[in-house]
């Protein structure tokens, strides 16, 4: 087995890793979770370097697998009801080393309190909400159904599903005062 160097591999597949782990976390991740997943990637190789079978596939393959992963266990365990803001396509790919900051400066307590008072009160607003919208708003934003899936479950049409969410997503922002609209 080929000699890993671990000095050179946040230079060599930081900014891949990044744009990895930043795209699944849009809107929902902070930069320090990003950082902190890509961070977990590498000691996850030190650590236990015998996980990363070269017979399997690369170095970066692995890499970019178990950043992927990572990435969604991350979501599955700090799952958020709704986003507060998303990263433009230009800041996931950015980075931290280009000066990315965003949402990312907030102080994290009060950031954290912020989102748990938000997802309270969209969870009251879907609650009051009639069906069927309360049913497809509850799957999509608490459970992070696809709309495909969500028409598989309830029976819906997929187009009248992505109609209640777009229409939700645009009534809850104005509750929330999120929107301009």
């Amino acid at each position: 087995m080929n000699q890993i160097n671990y000095q050179e591999l946040p230079e060599q597949y930081g900014r891949l890793l990044w744009t990895i782990a930043a795209g699944i976390l849009a809107g929902v991740g902070t930069r320090e979770d990003v950082e902190d997943i890509i961070a977990d990637v590498f000691f996850s190789l030190y650590e236990r370097p015998e996980q990363f079978d070269p017979r399997r596939g690369s170095l970066k393959t692995w890499l970019c697998l178990k950043t992927k992963s990572m990435s969604i266990d991350w979501i599955r365990k700090n799952r958020r009801l709704i986003p507060l803001e998303t990263l433009t396509e230009k800041e996931r790919s950015a980075g931290p080393e280009n000066g990315y900051q965003g949402e990312m400066e907030m102080d994290p307590t009060f950031r954290d309190f912020h989102r748990k008072h938000q997802m309270a009160k969209a969870a009251a607003w879907i609650a009051g909400c009639g069906e069927p919208d309360r049913e497809i708003l509850k799957l999509r934003f608490l459970y992070e159904l696809k709309p495909s899936e969500i028409s598989l479950k309830t029976g819906i049409p997929v187009s009248d599903v992505y109609d209640i969410i777009k229409r939700g997503r645009k009534n809850l922002k104005k509750e929330l005062g999120d929107g301009n609209e």
